[in-house]
């Protein structure tokens, strides 16, 4: 009886949370609010309905880096969207050479079940 009343505990812990290598993260900011799809096992990931899957730029322990674009000289784009694995702070940055304002969003994500990546046509 006590390893059925112990199982949904080892559940919730993080040392179970941390094997999960396929999910989605639900992140939102004061006016936005994304959802992503994340495969540790395939380095993919993707936003919303998944018109396009992309490689992850870098995972660690503590950080997933989805999309990093440096400026190659000033002016240039700088972008990137990042997750703390640890605290669930996300950040969505893009300025863009063409605009001298810089989209900056901060919040936080919230696990979710993986809903998969669409089937490809080819």
């Amino acid at each position: 009886m006590w390893k059925l009343l112990s199982l949904p505990l080892l559940m919730g812990s993080p040392a179970v949370a941390q094997d999960v290598r396929q999910f989605d993260l639900v992140c939102t900011a004061d006016d936005v609010s994304m959802r992503y799809r994340i495969d540790l096992d395939r380095n993919e990931w993707c936003v919303r309905d998944c018109h396009q899957v992309r490689t992850i730029a870098n995972v660690t322990s503590g950080v997933i880096t989805l999309y990093r674009e440096l400026p190659v000289r000033p002016n240039f784009t700088d972008a990137y969207t990042e997750i703390n694995r640890l605290t669930g702070e996300w950040r969505w940055y893009h300025k863009s050479a063409r605009s001298m304002n810089a989209m900056d969003h901060r919040g936080q994500c919230d696990a979710a079940s993986f809903s998969g990546f669409p089937p490809a046509r080819f």
